[in-house]
Order: C-alpha cells, then sequence, then structure tokens
C-alpha cells in the first residue's frame, strides 16, 4: 500500500443549520522525558438565518515532571485534579478521569481529556524524528522502552516498516512529510504559532442535520514543526458519517487517510465499515472493541472516539 500524503485542501462551507466543534492541543518538549500541553475546544453553531454564534469553550494546561503530571489546569474547573497529579500522562489516563468527569456530558473539556493522552502518543514522534528516542535493538529477547507495541496498529504491524526498523536496532526511518501550513486554508483559530519542534493536534467536527440523518464530516491533523518552523502533517484523517437522526445508528460510514507516516499504515481505514450498525453514543467504549489490532489505526481510533459527542452538538444546535 502507499503511503498517504496529500493534505487536505479544502473545507466545507458551514451549512444552515450546522454545528461545528473545533479543537487544538499543542505539545511541546521540555526534554526527551517531559512536556508542556496547552489545549482549546469549543462549539461554534450556525443558525437557519446564516448568523454563526459561539456556545461551550474549555482549555487545559498540563506540565509534566518525571513523566508524571505535575500541574494541570482546566477551565472550565469542573472538578478537582488532585488524584491526577503524580499520575502518568499516558498509561491509564482515561480510565483516571472517568471516577471524576463524565465523557458522557458530550462538551469540549471532555473532547480534550478524551484526546489528551492520545496525542500525546503522537507528540512522541517529534522526539522519535529528532533521534532522541526510538532506536530499536537486534537482541531478540529485548524490546526498547516504550515499543512494546507490535501488532498493536496497522502501523506497528510485526512485519511492517517501524517494527522491522525497531528489531534491527535502526532508529525509526521517517520519509519527508508533506508540508502544510500552520493553519489550514481559511482557519484562523488558534493564532499563536506551534511550538518549534513541536507537535499540534488540530480537530474539526462538522454536524448538519438532512433528511431525517446527521451528516458529518469529522477532520484531523497531527501537524509536526521542526526547528526551523517549517510543517508537515503527520497524521491526518477525514471521516464522513451519516448517522440516523432517530436511532442515533451509523448508516453510513468512511475514513479517508489524507497523511500517514507509513505505508502499511492507511490499511486500517477499510475496517470502519464494521461500525455500520453502531450507537453513535458508545462509540468512546465501542470503537476500540471493534476495531483492534493490524485492523486499526491509534489516531484513527481516536477520531472515530470523539463523534461519541455528535448527539450533545445536535441538541446544542437545536437550542442556539
Amino acid at each position: 500500500m502507499t503511503r498517504p500524503t496529500e493534505p487536505r485542501q479544502e473545507f466545507p462551507p458551514r451549512e444552515a443549520p450546522s454545528a461545528r466543534r473545533v479543537m487544538f492541543l499543542d505539545y511541546d518538549w521540555i526534554d526527551a522525558v517531559d512536556v508542556r500541553v496547552h489545549g482549546e475546544a469549543r462549539d461554534e453553531f450556525t443558525r437557519a438565518d446564516g448568523s454563526t454564534i459561539i456556545g461551550a469553550a474549555a482549555s487545559l494546561d498540563v506540565e509534566t515532571s518525571g513523566g508524571l503530571v505535575a500541574s494541570l489546569t482546566l477551565t472550565p474547573a469542573e472538578f478537582d485534579v488532585a488524584p491526577l497529579i503524580g499520575q502518568p500522562l499516558r498509561q491509564g489516563f482515561r480510565s483516571r478521569v472517568r471516577p471524576l468527569y463524565d465523557f458522557g456530558k458530550g462538551g469540549p473539556l471532555g473532547l480534550l481529556l478524551d484526546d489528551l493522552p492520545g496525542a500525546f502518543i503522537a507528540a512522541g514522534y517529534v522526539l522519535a524524528m529528532g533521534g532522541q528516542i526510538g532506536r530499536g535493538t537486534s537482541d531478540a529477547d529485548e524490546m526498547p522502552r516504550g515499543f512494546h507495541q507490535a501488532d498493536l496498529c496497522s502501523g506497528w504491524r510485526s512485519d511492517g516498516t517501524m517494527m522491522l526498523a525497531v528489531k534491527a536496532g535502526d532508529f525509526l526511518p521517517f520519509e519527508p512529510l508533506a508540508s502544510v501550513p500552520e493553519r489550514p486554508p481559511g482557519v484562523e483559530w488558534p493564532a499563536h504559532p506551534i511550538p518549534a519542534p513541536g507537535l499540534r493536534r488540530h480537530r474539526r467536527i462538522d454536524v448538519a442535520p438532512h433528511d431525517g440523518a446527521w451528516q458529518v464530516d469529522a477532520w484531523f491533523r497531527d501537524t509536526y514543526r521542526n526547528d526551523e518552523g517549517e510543517c508537515g502533517a503527520l497524521h491526518e484523517y477525514t471521516v464522513h458519517t451519516t448517522i440516523d437522526a432517530g436511532d442515533e445508528t451509523i448508516r453510513e460510514i468512511r475514513a479517508i487517510p489524507h497523511a500517514l507516516p507509513w505505508p502499511e499504515c492507511p490499511a486500517a481505514a477499510a475496517a470502519v465499515v464494521k461500525l455500520v450498525g453502531s450507537a453513535i453514543d458508545g462509540f468512546r467504549s465501542s470503537v476500540p472493541k471493534t476495531l483492534r489490532g493490524i485492523e486499526s489505526c491509534t489516531h484513527l481510533t481516536n477520531e472515530l472516539r470523539e463523534l461519541a459527542d455528535v448527539p450533545f452538538l445536535v441538541d446544542a444546535l437545536r437550542s442556539a
């Protein structure tokens, strides 16, 4: 399979009526272990008359020390974050948040919290591309720390580009990334720059009602920015979905890979048809159970999980 290297150039105009959720998470590495993260998310609603208003909004700031959460600030401060301090940002973060905050609320704060550990995985490639982590080992009985993930997803399949490099004792063989601007065409938010070197996960979910269904155009891009300030698309997908407005189940779904780092990655896109007939509000739990191993892509799975918030956006649009 060919590695996709064609970032999306055009985005749909706002329909009237429609809802749009936008989000970004910026990862700025302090060193090879610790990171600062700033993220924001907000909802925008276009009414039937074409006017657009801003709805709910949220932000977060995180800093780690020794690989553990040293500080975490949420706006709005909907719960006490003390139980998360001193815990890993990646492993088990969602399960520790779940007793403190109900992801089923569907608001933008939940999106930030849910996507934080997944985007952190993508941010690790900033270090790998700089040669700070990721060298493999030729010892068949030993794997380098952080790479115990053969067949975890399509890109990490045991006979694929990444795992072969790791097993040979090499650094990951990155190919040049497709060049992109810091912000997609016509997008002015956020105004501040991506850290250099650093990574931004930028997400947009558009929902519009049509003939007893909800039409969804969901897109995300992980933008890598190097020391010189040049930006490239590391991961990028669009997911087109038709959701029955009555029983809120998937009628049709299609995943389009625009840019990915390895030739094996896009194979995961074909498996999303397994989600047809599934209830959208259960996607945060059903997607990881349905799409597993080399039929999955970690970053596409995160994209699909976030579609669980579509019913919230539709309800908010009705009252906007």
